[in-house]
């Protein structure tokens, strides 16, 4: 317990060394109502951190993500830890279990998303996994839900079920609508047809379905044209004419 104490203070003395408080600053107005005490730590720095720790023995790994759980730059960590250690699938899926009631903001769910590669090899596995946080009303449960399903699933067989738990789903916190409307407005770009068709009969609160056309039309992958249909879509401008 010594050794791996010693471990843990010595990757928060690292991160303290690396602090640029014009970066915390610029971080904070980002990522506003952080509750964790912010370092100022660039996210590159962060990744390369993360791959040394999963070079560890298992046992400093473990202690390392039961017990640094400090600064938010340590949250962040945990994460990226999580999503880069080797290890098994299920053992990958416990972890994440034990850190996503964690994730409090968008930066940390969004990176943390990102960095589960492995998803791509076990689609179905991480799908079925993601079922309860799709079902969840807790709003980072969801905004992790529909991040990882636009990072890893705006495709067939996937699609469709996407829509399915977006379509009528009660959305509770502006996060969780942003990411609905980042992951349609994805979804747009993959699969125009499919996903304008969707938004045709959608179920969606007036923000989130406002929202997604506003983030499709800013979309520098969607033409002049597309972006004007897809302006038509508008309920406020139907509502007005």
């Amino acid at each position: 317990m010594v050794k791996e104490s010693w471990e843990i203070s010595n990757i928060r003395k690292q991160l303290l060394s690396m602090a640029d408080d014009g970066y915390r600053s610029f971080h904070l107005k980002l990522v506003p109502g952080l509750e964790r005490p912010v370092i100022g730590v660039r996210l590159p720095a962060l990744r390369k951190i993360a791959k040394e720790i999963s070079k560890g023995e298992p046992e400093e790994i473990a202690a390392f993500l039961t017990n640094a759980d400090g600064y938010y730059e340590e949250i962040m960590l945990m994460g990226l830890v999580i999503g880069c250690i080797k290890c098994a699938p299920e053992e990958r899926l416990a972890l994440m279990k034990d850190f996503i009631p964690k994730i409090d903001n968008w930066a940390v769910c969004d990176c943390f998303c990102s960095s589960l590669k492995f998803t791509e090899k076990h689609k179905q596995f991480v799908f079925d996994f993601l079922e309860d946080y799709f079902q969840s009303s807790a709003e980072y449960d969801q905004r992790f839900a529909y991040v990882m399903a636009m990072d890893y699933f705006l495709q067939e067989p996937y699609l469709s079920q996407v829509f399915a738990r977006i379509d009528g789903k009660e959305l509770n916190g502006y996060y969780s609508q942003m990411a609905v409307a980042w992951c349609l407005s994805v979804a747009y770009v993959k699969a125009p047809k499919e996903t304008v068709n969707f938004l045709k009969t959608a179920k969606l609160d007036d923000f989130t379905y406002e929202k997604t056309l506003q983030k499709i039309r800013e979309s520098l992958r969607v033409s002049p044209e597309e972006k004007a249909k897809i302006k038509a879509l508008s309920r406020k401008i139907k509502r007005e004419g």
